[in-house]
């Protein structure tokens, strides 16, 4: 996922310089720039932003001449209204000190950074960029923990029949080596309808019930990441009303302590 940065400075040249400067970053940037107030509401309006980065002192129109607080007013309304798509992460700029103190206690109650801008130095710009890379470092972090390890985990509540039935078909099962807690683990592949391998994992819970069949599921999420985790197990029925692999609901299920009708 590309990085989406908005750029609000009414001065061209240093937005140019961060403009310049993210783009020179070995992920993908999308920045926007805008010159004032209204044009930044617009923009976060619509658009949701990973970054803002945002001069201080800001004109509310383009042509108008820049409010001391215009970024500060700007920032505290995208917090209250519910009609911006609030940004991750802001990003203060001025190059004035006294205007930097205030801005570095208001932005600090919110823990997001300011920097001092100053023209004879890229000490700003480095900052800047060292912010940026913390921001695609944590996103691809974020993503690859969400990523799947698994197609599929299976939860049985017996050895026999239910795993035993799981582990005679044809998948190639292995069991796992020992890991951090006493469960014993089976590793398989079966082969989806496009012809594309899926790795599955099969366990045994210690015991029957919901509460062992939660602890082993939850378990095996945290562990394998699964695309899809299911529970094999034995379900009666009326012979004369269910056959084999029918899908049967409970209607209505009674509450602990009270009978169903």
């Amino acid at each position: 996922m590309p990085l989406s940065v908005l750029v609000v400075d009414d001065d061209s040249a240093r937005a140019k310089s961060v403009s310049e400067a993210l783009g020179k970053l070995p992920s993908q940037v999308e920045i926007c720039i805008v010159s004032d107030v209204i044009s930044a509401k617009r923009e976060l309006r619509t658009n949701t932003f990973d970054l803002v980065i945002i001069d201080i002192a800001l004109p509310l129109r383009v042509h108008e001449a820049a409010d001391p607080r215009g970024g500060l007013d700007l920032l505290k309304e995208v917090l209250i209204r519910n009609v911006y798509h609030r940004p991750r992460h802001f990003v203060g700029l001025t190059a004035y000190p006294d205007i930097y103190e205030n801005a570095a206690a208001e932005f600090g109650n919110e823990l997001w950074s300011v920097i001092y801008y100053d023209r004879s130095s890229e000490e700003w710009l480095e900052q800047l960029l060292s912010k940026a890379r913390h921001i695609l470092v944590s996103e691809t972090a974020q993503q690859q923990s969400l990523e799947y390890k698994c197609e599929l985990c299976i939860v049985t509540a017996l050895s026999d029949p239910e795993l035993d039935s799981i582990l005679r078909l044809n998948w190639g099962w292995k069991r796992l080596g020992p890991g951090t807690d006493a469960t014993i683990y089976h590793e398989g592949q079966f082969t989806r309808l496009s012809g594309e391998q899926g790795r599955v994992i099969a366990a045994r819970a210690p015991g029957m019930g919901m509460a062992a069949a939660a602890v082993l599921a939850t378990k095996m999420a945290m562990q394998f990441r699964p695309r899809c985790l299911v529970m094999c197990g034995i379900c009666a029925g009326q012979k004369s009303e269910v056959q084999l692999g029918d899908v049967i609901v409970a209607n209505p299920i009674a509450r602990p302590g009270h009978s169903g009708s």
